[in-house]
């Protein structure tokens, strides 16, 4: 992930480049509002990722945005080893 994008800018770079250009820019955008809010990330849709340098969001949310950045490809099967290894309880299961 890019340290300066906010959460959102990731999730939109990333349907954008994956998305079939059949889909209109505003299809795209509220796919990945529906991911933000499915992973709970709407309180830091626009906080940046960060880095070590850089502080941003949480590991838990970091982990959240990696499983988005793949939903927001609108892929039709997702898997996952572990994905809520590490993550708080507030984690809500999609």
């Amino acid at each position: 992930m890019i340290p300066v994008l906010t959460v959102r800018e990731t999730l939109l770079c990333s349907a954008q480049m994956r998305l079939p250009v059949s889909w209109s820019n505003k299809d795209k955008v509220d796919h990945v509002d529906a991911a933000i809010a499915a992973l709970g990330l709407e309180s830091v849709r626009h906080s940046r990722i960060g880095n070590i340098l850089e502080r941003g969001i949480s590991g838990g949310q970091r982990k959240r945005v990696n499983i988005g950045i793949e939903l927001a490809a609108a892929t039709l099967s997702v898997f996952l080893g572990e994905p809520t290894s590490g993550l708080d309880a507030v984690f809500p299961i999609i």
